[in-house]
């Protein structure tokens, strides 16, 4: 049988199928009431530290970092199912810390992230917490500046300034 004869073989069966076997436009969606699980709209699918990003994803993720003047991020994958929310993410060391406000549109895959400079100042550990809106924990982690396996030479200028700032 030949190309031809098997494509009008196929074409003619086809054709003959009785009309119950049409194919049908899919329908359209049904939309459902809110339930009262969607106030969980928010988590967290990712959540890690690194000195770089690269294509706003973290290069080399770690938890211990060298005080060589670089920013250490705190970088969030958010899963956010309904409105835009605001996130808080807190550098906690001790009596110090830094919140940064961190605002998530709907989104499988949102992703967010503040930094702090890895400079002497900032020598220690650090518990950072992430919360929604309401003020519920979604993740916290623990990091440390100084003392990592990072041997780059420190900047004189960039070790005397300690300064959060929140990046988008």
């Amino acid at each position: 049988m030949t190309n031809r004869t098997a494509i009008a073989t196929v074409l003619a069966a086809i054709i003959a199928l009785p009309s119950t076997f049409a194919i049908a436009a899919p329908s359209a969606p049904t939309k459902r009431a809110p339930s009262a699980s969607s106030d969980a709209s928010v988590s967290l699918g990712r959540f890690v530290f690194a000195n770089e990003l690269s294509g706003r994803k973290p290069v080399a993720p770690a938890d211990r970092f060298d005080t060589d003047g670089k920013r250490v991020y705190g970088y969030l994958e958010v899963r956010n199912k309904g409105e835009r929310q605001k996130l808080t993410m807190t550098w906690t060391r001790g009596a110090r810390s830094h919140t940064f406000n961190l605002t998530v549109g709907k989104s499988p895959r949102w992703r967010t992230w503040s930094y702090l400079k890895a400079v002497k100042g900032n020598r220690g550990s650090w518990k950072v917490t992430v919360k929604d809106e309401s003020g519920s924990v979604l993740g916290e982690k623990q990091i440390t500046i100084g003392g990592a396996i990072n041997t780059a030479k420190k900047s004189k200028k960039s070790a005397k300034r300690s300064e959060p700032v929140i990046g988008c």
